[in-house]
């Protein structure tokens, strides 16, 4: 039971905490989501979603109650967070960045890009840098995304154990009596 609480605790941490530095820099997270092309109008709204997601499924998961729901809203809060905020930069990254001519655009938006990471290799390109940056967030996501459905698959095969058993047992009597009677 407490080695479970504690399991629980460390898994969750990474959302729980990102709920919590959403909330405490929530215009600086909204700006973020708008230049990652999500609409500027719906950001707000989302993101309090995302919040509320994160932090009730954290708050479902270490309390025990209704651990699957939990599961379902991390789930839930995971996957468009990936695909808005680390496929699409990773994707325009990829396909329009890296097609631009070397013009003052292109030179320009390194700048900008430099001046945003303070710990980029300065023999990389900032392109390079922020496409390694966010193929490693979507490997991390995609990764998470398959534990919580592995819990989920875990949790779903607890509500079904005691059916199970229950059946079980009743067919080993049924197949126990046939075999008294079959003797008789």
């Amino acid at each position: 039971m407490f080695t479970g609480l504690i399991f629980n605790f460390l898994f969750i941490s990474i959302f729980f905490l990102s709920g919590i530095t959403l909330l405490k820099n929530f215009d600086a997270s909204v700006d973020m989501m708008v230049l990652s092309g999500f609409p500027e109008e719906f950001a707000p709204l989302a993101l309090m979603a995302a919040i509320g997601l994160v932090i009730i499924g954290s708050v479902l998961i270490i309390s025990g109650f209704f651990r699957w729901l939990g599961y379902v809203c991390l789930v839930i809060f995971l996957v468009p967070v990936t695909i808005v905020m680390h496929v699409l930069p990773y994707i325009w990254l990829v396909y329009v960045v890296d097609k631009l001519p070397n013009d003052n655009t292109k030179s320009q938006l390194e700048e900008e890009m430099r001046g945003a990471s303070d710990f980029a290799d300065p023999n990389k390109s900032m392109t390079e840098v922020n496409k390694e940056q966010q193929l490693i967030s979507i490997l991390r996501n995609v990764s998470l995304l398959g534990a919580l459905l592995k819990f989920l698959a875990y949790e779903y095969q607890l509500a079904l154990a005691p059916q199970t058993a229950n059946a079980s047992s009743k067919q080993f009597a049924k197949t126990e009596a046939n075999l008294k009677v079959k003797e008789n």
